[in-house]
């Protein structure tokens, strides 16, 4: 659950920002059909399918929000998902998705093999391509001094996760007070509790209550009864 949250908010962020940005890089362009479409391709079922149906989800959830203040630049936006099989086979979907759903901007998470499969062919068609699971610095860069002018990659440290969940649960969700839940022997959710406290203070907002657990992450359900 832990894994499909933190996915869900990296999707939000994605489509909020490309809402305000992203759509400067096909400025001169009408969008296919009157509306600005956002293709996100992802796994949908199978092992990954979970996480992926959270990210069509969250995607969903900025989408709407978007679309009541005004869409991008006048057109209403319209998210579609497409399911995602291995990274090695993304370019032939890749391809079929911007053929059939001519998408204005096409999300990928696939891992880095997949995002390095379509950085380059990103530039042949000139399809703006966001990579949501970014760590190798070689999906935006053809060369050390050469950036693909399509492609580009979103990369969280703790300190950044922090924040972004500060924000959402103060500014989107509109709380005051918050419990924290996380486990002390996992260094990541140590470090994204720290940064999650310290922004959520600076919002204006209380952390009521702190659930540090010990043990194998698997057996969380005893803390969780506390929690409730």
């Amino acid at each position: 659950p832990r894994q499909r949250f933190w996915a869900g908010l990296g999707i939000l962020a994605t489509v909020l920002l490309l809402a305000s940005l992203g759509y400067r890089i096909v400025a001169d362009r009408r969008p296919e059909g009157g509306e600005f479409r956002l293709v996100l391709l992802t796994s949908l079922t199978g092992p990954g399918g979970p996480v992926g149906q959270a990210r069509l989800k969250a995607a969903q959830l900025a989408v709407d929000q978007i679309n009541a203040q005004g869409g991008v630049r006048g057109y209403r936006v319209r998210r579609r998902g497409y399911g995602g099989p291995q990274p090695r086979e993304i370019l032939p979907l890749a391809e079929k998705a911007v053929r059939t759903l001519k998408p204005s901007v096409l999300l990928v998470a696939c891992g880095d093999e997949g995002a390095l499969a379509l950085a380059p062919w990103s530039t042949v068609a000139r399809m703006p391509l966001v990579a949501l699971e970014g760590g190798d610095g070689r999906i935006s860069l053809a060369a050390p001094d050469r950036p693909y002018p399509y492609a580009f990659r979103l990369l969280f440290d703790h300190e950044y996760e922090g924040k972004l969940l500060a924000y959402f649960a103060r500014q989107g969700l509109g709380r005051r007070t918050a419990a924290v839940f996380f486990l002390l022997d996992d260094p990541r959710g140590v470090a994204v509790d720290r940064a999650f406290e310290a922004a959520f203070r600076r919002l204006g907002g209380v952390v009521t209550a702190r659930f540090g657990v010990e043990g194998p992450r698997q057996d969380v359900a005893a803390a969780l009864e506390v929690v409730r």
